[in-house]
């Protein structure tokens, strides 16, 4: 499933709201216009959910294409531990420069993140940007530390309901694998190409690279080595019939 986009029953949608509206207001305070919150649980990055004031049809955009499996800001919020600018990874690779000038009519590239990393394996992102007064930009420098706390209980309200958990990531949706699709999965998880499945089980290597991308979608993981890693974690390469 991509991004967060499902209904939610009324109290869920009531905390969400609730503190969509505080944050933004908290971060008004600050001198921020724009923020984006993400969460995720790290084991299944794909599915996520995301909580911005930026322009409706581009959030719609960025849910709709999944663009959290691609974007550099969340990429390496996923590997960081301390603050960091967005300037500071836009130029890292060739993918994240092509990511930031698809993007380059939204303030992000002045935007500032913090990340948290829980025991429980929950991973959340906070990013702001757009200043209220840019002229006023060392501020931020001390405000570093409030900012930090801010992500820190914004995501204790996120955890603390199992159930809203549940419900953002939808962990009871996993879709059967097929009697192939657990075929193909045996021979990938053993290390045998495409080109090689594609000879033991006689279909072509399109075909194969179709199933591998069912599979993808089912496990609700990010690319094939994931599917392989969670199949062996749960010992669904040993399902074959």
């Amino acid at each position: 499933m991509d991004i967060d986009n499902k209904p939610y029953d009324n109290n869920s949608t009531e905390l969400i709201s609730r503190v969509q509206t505080n944050l933004e207001l908290e971060l008004r305070r600050k001198g921020f216009r724009r923020f984006t919150y993400f969460i995720a649980r790290k084991a299944n990055i794909r599915k996520a959910f995301l909580m911005s004031n930026f322009p409706l049809h581009w959030i719609k955009q960025y849910k709709l294409g999944s663009l959290h499996l691609t974007d550099p800001i969340i990429q390496f919020g996923l590997r960081a531990t301390a603050p960091y600018s967005s300037a500071e990874i836009q130029s890292m690779t060739a993918a994240a420069f092509k990511f930031f000038e698809k993007v380059k009519r939204y303030p992000i590239t002045d935007g500032y993140c913090f990340t948290l990393h829980d025991a429980n394996g929950c991973f959340s992102l906070l990013s702001v940007c757009n200043r209220l007064d840019p002229a006023r930009g060392h501020l931020l420098e001390q405000h570093k530390a409030e900012l930090q706390m801010l992500l820190i209980r914004v995501h204790q309200l996120m955890v603390a309901s199992p159930q809203l958990l549940d419900l953002i990531f939808d962990e009871n949706s996993t879709k059967p694998l097929t009697q192939r699709e657990h075929e193909i999965l045996k021979w990938a998880s053993i290390g045998k190409t495409y080109s090689e499945i594609s000879l033991i089980t006689s279909i072509s290597v399109r075909t194969v690279k179709f199933h591998m991308r069912n599979i993808v979608e089912k496990l609700d993981v990010a690319n094939a080595k994931h599917a392989i890693s969670k199949a062996q974690q749960d010992g669904l390469c040993l399902q074959i019939y």
